[in-house]
């Protein structure tokens, strides 16, 4: 069963396809690109056209933050397939601005927490 999802990316085509072959049933599209649901679990994916083509920082610190709040997060292209994404490796040095970025982002999550703010 193919998605309605409506995408001008082949890559995005592809893995929809794929992920519907595994039957899983896709929810939404955004960053990340994909969340799909499979036995009442879901996992979310960013798709990228090839393995050579590099995450914004944006996209790195939101996969990050979801995969430490335990949520699985995946990569997808066509010429690598899909694979977990790693989000416990370092950020190496082109992304110290984006670890900044993400711990300011857990900073105020927490203090969120702290005051009862939602």
């Amino acid at each position: 069963m193919l998605t309605k999802l409506r995408t001008s990316s082949q890559s995005e085509r592809q893995a929809i396809l794929l992920l519907e072959s595994q039957g899983y049933t896709l929810l939404k599209r955004g960053w990340p690109d994909f969340i799909a649901i499979k036995d009442g679990h879901f996992i979310c994916i960013e798709v990228k056209p090839n393995r050579k083509v590099k995450l914004k920082i944006e996209q790195e610190i939101v996969l990050r933050l979801l995969g430490k709040a335990g949520i699985p997060v995946y990569r997808y292209s066509p010429d690598k397939g899909l694979k977990e994404f790693d989000y416990l490796s370092d950020f190496g040095v082109r992304h110290v601005r984006a670890k900044s970025r993400m711990i300011e982002a857990e900073e105020r999550a927490n203090a969120m927490k702290l005051t009862g703010q939602h």
